[in-house]
Formats: structure tokens, C-alpha cells, sequence
């Protein structure tokens, strides 16, 4: 299936998708024109604040944009919003950009019969100002309502445009309109092409310290920072730059930008960056910027001598977090765990930390806990494009504490592939990831990536501390396991398979599981492109043969 989106590397998708992004830039670029090639649909999201006084350009170029597709191209606008909090407020929106509006609507409906908005007020607001039919307009999502609410309010409104997609593209269209970022890369031609780095600092807030860098984007100024408690201030790295310059290098080779440190990198990693990692992402993928880094070097000498393991209760890191807790490697055994943001918002999900902290205490064993806000600068990317470096960027600001991090991977070394990486999970290609950062002064242990997850699951049975903290669930909104998403049920199995079901009776409800194992043994069904689904049947379908039938 070959799809045109507005949203450049953002749509998830499997190998059967080929994507084909669009954007524009202020200047005579040809490579940033919109693809002329068939597709089997055009796939658009706009942000919120498009339909805005200091838009009119943007909602122009839209249109000739979309002008420019042949009617016959199938159109879907999955993600349309505005910031009006009630009607007055359509009555102060000048003439100008009232028409431009009109123009992209009446463009948009030359392909298709139905757009896709957000809240109530974007609806009336389109069909009262514009006088169009409300049946035009469909709601896909309401910020007030569930994550199932909304799923099945965007799976109503692909099957009423009569779009036959995948599950994947349905959750991007939810974490899309969930959070919602700008339609365009929009460059001033005075801007410099260079993205400038600080000289990192230290600033404080109560018991909180940050280490920040100032960045200059495209003339603009962000902060980018790590933060940690004030315990831990004297680790955070002040010798090189070297944490900011990994948080830059996906978003540059994304964006066409070169990147200029004002403060020393440690040697040994710009030779990692420059030597392995750069050089094998461009063979890779050619939609990769080159890049160029300019940046002073410095010998940094060997200081942190802790073993930090992350933990975010899930199978993968508990597994980690107990293979090493025992006595067979003594010097890779953690001296601290270590848990920062591993999710889409640079905000803490407390119940995740507090099952970290009630963990860490079982095992006698401190806490280091930070938050960033690196997700802001990778707010365009989908986040298993770019999970590896929002992670190690924490990591890598406390080499002076840690000598060694025992890093829970989820994928085998036999899934490995770079080919296509701007566009894939950092898990397929953690190897090389790794092998980038690490030095001779700090060690990134590449955990569990040698067994599957049914595997994992069975050495976490015997691991006591994880009964009453494991957290597998894909709903992030409650503090209990669902039970019946993907992730949960799989756990379940495994537990199943295991015979290890009422350790884990604190964190599912056990009963429901066992009451309706035949029902939810129909998954297997469509196994065939599960990996870990095809890992469990052969177990279960022996251990319960008359369900399987």
C-alpha cells in the first residue's frame, strides 16, 4: 500500500507500506515538492492552530498543494482542529483568511465526501460559518473522552469514507489527534541551516537540579534540559557536551540541518558518531540529511563506577533488573535503578514511579530518577523512531555516576535491520545504537536481546518483586493492567503457560482472565504475523487442547 502523508516520518507502518511525505520550505528546494506518483490515498493531520490569522499562507499553500492531486486520488482528512473555545469567537476572524479557509475546503471535498475533526466546536464552527452540511464534517475525536471512545470514533469515520486501514494507521491517527503539532516545516530563508548548542549548565529549582544546553533552531532559542534530584547534582556532566549532541542527531539528519557544539565533545564518541553510526544510516536510508558537526574534542577520564538498570515495570526490564540481580556476573550487579520519561509527554506518570520506588525498595537499592524535555524537540516523530536517544539522553548527562547501564531491549538480534531507518523502531537497530555510545568510561549492556518474551516472562516468575509491580498495559490512564490489550493478554498467556498466574493476582484480575480464557484464546486465530503470539501457541494449545479446538 502506497501512502502520501502531510506528516513527514510520522505514520507507523509495516513493510507492506510504502510512504511517501510531503512538506514545504520557503525557498525553490525541488526535493520538498509534493509527489506526483500515484498512491492508493492521501493520508493529512493539521494542528490545531491552522485556522489562524498568521496561517493564511499556510492554509493557501495547502490548497494549491492539494490542487495539484488528481480528484481521483482518494483524500483522507483524519485530524482537523481549531482553538475557538465557543462561537463568539468566530466573529472576529477577518475576511482574508475566512476565504482561504473556504478555498481549502472546497478543495478538500473535490476528493472527499467527509473531513474528520476534532471537538464539537471545529464541526460547528465549519458548517455554521461556511454553511456546509454538519453531515460533511465527522467527529474522530474528543480530548475528554477514553482512548477506546476515541478509536472507535476514528475507526466510524475511516468506514463511513469507506477507507479500508490497518490498526497501526488508526492508533497514529489517535496519538496524532491527541497531541497535535504543526502541518508544515515552514524556514525562513535568513535562518542559518546550523542547529547551535550551548555550552551545557546547571540551574536549580527546590530539591530539583537541571543540566541545560540552549539550542538555537531556525533562529529560535530552546532549552533543551535533563533534570534529577539535587543528590545527585554533583554527577551531571559538565565536562563534555556529549548528551546533547546524541539528542540532536535524529532530529538534524530528519530536518537538513548541520549541527555546531560550542562546547567540547568527549573524542571517543565523536569518533563513534562520525566513524559507525552516520556513515551506516546514510547507506541505510538516502532520505537522510548528511550531516556536518562541528565540534571541539576533549579526553575525558574515567569517573562514575555505579551500575544503573532502568526500569519501567514491564517484562523486558524486570527481566533485565532480575538477571542481574543475582550473583552470576558481581560487578555487572545494579547499585542503583533508574527510571526517567519514557512516554509521548514530558510529564511523570506517577503510578509508573511509584511501582519503581516500591521495586527498589524490595531490592534495597536507591533511585535515580530524571525527567527531560526531550520529547518537545521530537514532537514531529513517532516515538519508536527516536525511544532509544530520548532514553540514553538522560543516561548519558550521568556518566559521572554510572559506569555501566544495563539498557532492556524487546527485540532479538535476529529482527536487525537498518534498512529504511528513519522510518523504523531504534530497537531493530540497537547494535548499532549501542555500539555508538559506548567508551571506554561507560558501558551500555544491551539486556535480554537473545531470548523471546515468553522466556523472559518465565525468569520474571521467580522474581519476587515483580508480582505486585509488573506493569504491562498499553492503557497509560490507570494504574491497574486492563487485562484484555495486546500486551496484556500475551502476558497473561505466558503467565498461563507457566503456571504462574495467581503470583500476579495484585496486578490483574485473574479471575476474569480464567473465566474467559477460550474467548480471548480466539487471538490465535490471526497469530501468523504476531511473533509473540507464535511463540506461545505451541505451548498452550498443548496445555489446553480442547480450547483449541
Amino acid at each position: 500500500m502506497r501512502i502520501i502523508t502531510n506528516r513527514r516520518f510520522y505514520v507507523n507502518y509495516s513493510k507492506d507500506y510504502q510512504i511517501q511525505d510531503f512538506y514545504t520550505i520557503n525557498d525553490d528546494n525541488e526535493e520538498n515538492a509534493f509527489p506526483t506518483c500515484d498512491a492508493d490515498f492521501i493520508y493529512l493531520m493539521f494542528s490545531n492552530d491552522l485556522f489562524s490569522e498568521g496561517n493564511i499562507d499556510l492554509i493557501n499553500e495547502s490548497t494549491k498543494i492539494l490542487s495539484k492531486i488528481s480528484h481521483d486520488s482518494p483524500l483522507y482528512l483524519a485530524g482537523i482542529g481549531c482553538k475557538f473555545e465557543n462561537e463568539k469567537d468566530f466573529s472576529h476572524l477577518s475576511t482574508q483568511l475566512l476565504e482561504s479557509i473556504k478555498n481549502f475546503l472546497n478543495e478538500v471535498f473535490r476528493h472527499t465526501e467527509v473531513i474528520g475533526v476534532r471537538e464539537k466546536i471545529t464541526k460547528e464552527f465549519l458548517s455554521k460559518v461556511f454553511s456546509f452540511s454538519k453531515n460533511k464534517f465527522k467527529i474522530i475525536f474528543e480530548k475528554d473522552k477514553t482512548r477506546a471512545y476515541n478509536t472507535k470514533l476514528i475507526t466510524d469515520y475511516f468506514y463511513s469514507v469507506k477507507a479500508n486501514v490497518s490498526t497501526d494507521l488508526i492508533n497514529s491517527c489517535f496519538v496524532y489527534n491527541k497531541k497535535p503539532f504543526k502541518a508544515f516545516d515552514v524556514l525562513q530563508s535568513n535562518f542559518k541551516k546550523d542547529i547551535v548548542a550551548s555550552k551545557p549548565y546547571i540551574s536549580s529549582d527546590n530539591n530539583t537540579c537541571y543540566l541545560n544546553s540552549d539550542i538555537s533552531i531556525n533562529g529560535k532559542i530552546k532549552k533543551l534540559w535533563v533534570s534529577v534530584d539535587n543528590n545527585y547534582k554533583q554527577y551531571l556532566d559538565l565536562e563534555t557536551s556529549d548528551a546533547f549532541l546524541l539528542a540532536l542527531i535524529p532530529y538534524a539528519i530528519r530536518t537538513n540541518h548541520d549541527i555546531v557544539m560550542e562546547y567540547p565533545v568527549s573524542d571517543e564518541f565523536l569518533h563513534n558518531v562520525n566513524e559507525y553510526l552516520l556513515p551506516n544510516l546514510y547507506a541505510a536510508d538516502p532520505r537522510l540529511y548528511h550531516i556536518k558537526i562541528k565540534a571541539k574534542t576533549t579526553t575525558v577520564k574515567k569517573k562514575g563506577d555505579a551500575v544503573g538498570c532502568g526500569l519501567s515495570c514491564g517484562i523486558d526490564s524486570f527481566y533485565s533488573l532480575a538477571k542481574y540481580s543475582n550473583d552470576d556476573y558481581p560487578s555487572l550487579k545494579p547499585t542503583h535503578i533508574y527510571v526517567g520519561n519514557y512516554f509521548d509527554e514530558d510529564t511523570d506518570i506517577d503510578y509508573i514511579h511509584d511501582k519503581v520506588y516500591r521495586t527498589a525498595s524490595k531490592l534495597n537499592l536507591p533511585v535515580v530518577k530524571t525527567n527531560s524535555n526531550i520529547t518537545s524537540l521530537y514532537n514531529r516523530f513517532i516515538h519508536v523512531y527516536v525511544h532509544f536517544f530520548k532514553i540514553i539522553f538522560a543516561v548519558y548527562t550521568l556518566k559521572n555516576l554510572f559506569k555501566t547501564y544495563i539498557y532492556a531491549t524487546a527485540t532479538s538480534h535476529n529482527q536487525y535491520t537498518i534498512d529504511g531507518c528513519s522510518t523504523l523502531d531504534t530497537a531493530k537497530y540497537e547494535l548499532l545504537l549501542v555500539a555508538t555510545c559506548n567508551t571506554s568510561n561507560f558501558h551500555i549492556i544491551e539486556s535480554g536481546a537473545g531470548y523471546p518474551r515468553h522466556i523472559k516472562t518465565k525468569v520474571i516468575t521467580d522474581f519476587q518483586p515483580s508480582y505486585d509491580t509488573l506493569d504491562v498495559c498499553l492503557d497509560t490512564s490507570t494504574p491497574n493492567n486492563c487485562g484484555v490489550c495486546k500486551k496484556c493478554l500475551r502476558t497473561l498467556f505466558a503467565l498461563d503457560l507457566y503456571d504462574s498466574l495467581d503470583k500476579y493476582s495484585k496486578v490483574f484480575d485473574i479471575d476474569k482472565y480464567k473465566k474467559n480464557r477460550k474467548r480471548y484464546f480466539k487471538v490465535f486465530n490471526k497469530c501468523d504475523n504476531n511473533i509473540f503470539l507464535k511463540e506461545l501457541y505451541p505451548g498452550l494449545k498443548a496445555k489446553y487442547p480442547t480450547l483449541f479446538k
